[in-house]
C-alpha cells in the first residue's frame, strides 16, 4: 500500500516538472503550402498579475481587434514587437496595469523574461504577444501549433489543466519569437484558444 502510494506520489511529481520545463521550448510548424518553409519559433510562458478590467487596454492595441467579437472561437489578443522601443512603449503605455516583474510558481515575470530580446534580436527576429487572462494560477497554456497561410499567422494556444484548480485571477503572456523571414509576406496576425 505504502509502495502505491510512494509510486503515484513520485508519477504525479514527475509529470508535474515535466510540465514546468515546458515554458520555454522551440518548436517547429508547418505552413500552409509546399512553396513555404517550415516556420521554427520559440515559446516562452510568462506570468504577469493584473487587475479585473485591464485587459482593455490589450485588446485595443492587439492586431486582431476585428475577431475579438467572434463568436464561433475565442480569439486571444495578439501583440507584436520589431524594435526594443515597441517593447518599451507597451511596456511604459499599455502593460501599466499589470505586474511585470513578479514570477508566479514556477513561471518567471514577464521583466525576466523579456530582458534577453535587445536590439541585436531585433535585427533578425520579431516577438509576439499572446494574452491569456485566466481565472486560476493552477492552469498553464502552451503554443499547440502556428499556420501561416495566404499571408495570415494564426497561434493556436491550448492548456495543461490540474484536476483540483484555485481561483485568483492571473493573466498569462506567451512570447513567441520568430525569425523575421519567415513572416515578411504575413499582411495578418490571429491567435485562437483550443482549451475549454
Amino acid at each position: 500500500m505504502i509502495k502505491t502510494i510512494r509510486a503515484s506520489l513520485c508519477i504525479l511529481i514527475c509529470v508535474s516538472l515535466i510540465a514546468l520545463c515546458g515554458c520555454n521550448k522551440q518548436n517547429t510548424a508547418t505552413t500552409g503550402g509546399a512553396d513555404e518553409p517550415d516556420i521554427v519559433y520559440e515559446s516562452t510562458l510568462t506570468y504577469s498579475w493584473f487587475g479585473i478590467g485591464n485587459q482593455n487596454s490589450i485588446i485595443k492595441n492587439s492586431l486582431n481587434i476585428d475577431k475579438m467579437d467572434s463568436n464561433s472561437i475565442e480569439h486571444l489578443p495578439i501583440l507584436k514587437f520589431q524594435s526594443t522601443e515597441d517593447l518599451d512603449y507597451f511596456t511604459s503605455n499599455i502593460f501599466v496595469s499589470y505586474t511585470l516583474d513578479s514570477a508566479f510558481n514556477g513561471v518567471p515575470s514577464f521583466n525576466v523574461a523579456t530582458q534577453k530580446y535587445n536590439a541585436e534580436y531585433f535585427k533578425e527576429n520579431t516577438l509576439l504577444l499572446v494574452s491569456i487572462p485566466a481565472t486560476s494560477g493552477s492552469v498553464r497554456h502552451f503554443v499547440k501549433d502556428i499556420q501561416i497561410k495566404d499571408g495570415n499567422l494564426c497561434v493556436s494556444v491550448d492548456v495543461n489543466s490540474p484536476n483540483a484548480v484555485t481561483m485568483d485571477l492571473v493573466s498569462w503572456f506567451i512570447l513567441v519569437s520568430v525569425d523575421n523571414k519567415y513572416i515578411e509576406n504575413v499582411t495578418s496576425f490571429d491567435a485562437v484558444y483550443l482549451g475549454a
